[in-house]
């Protein structure tokens, strides 16, 4: 476990992303748990876990803000 990269995980992650959103957002999700339980049990974050980070939030904050933006326009019409 320790030294463990998780950069080649994100590396595939964003290829999923570019294939199909859903599969990419499931990989993010386990592949930044196991990143999560790497670094509860060295101590230290492994390398490839912000980005990880950095794509789950860059993935999932635009959808949110679609959704708040949408939703209300569909109602107020």
């Amino acid at each position: 476990m320790a030294g463990q990269s998780f950069t080649g995980k994100a590396v595939i992650t964003l290829v999923l992303y570019f294939i199909l959103w859903v599969p990419g957002l499931i990989a993010n999700i386990l592949f930044y748990k196991e990143a999560r339980e790497v670094k509860r049990v060295t101590g230290h974050a492994p390398h490839g876990m912000g980005c990880l980070s950095v794509m789950f939030w860059a993935s999932v904050v635009p959808l949110i803000l679609l959704i708040v933006i949408i939703i209300p326009a569909l109602f107020s019409s």
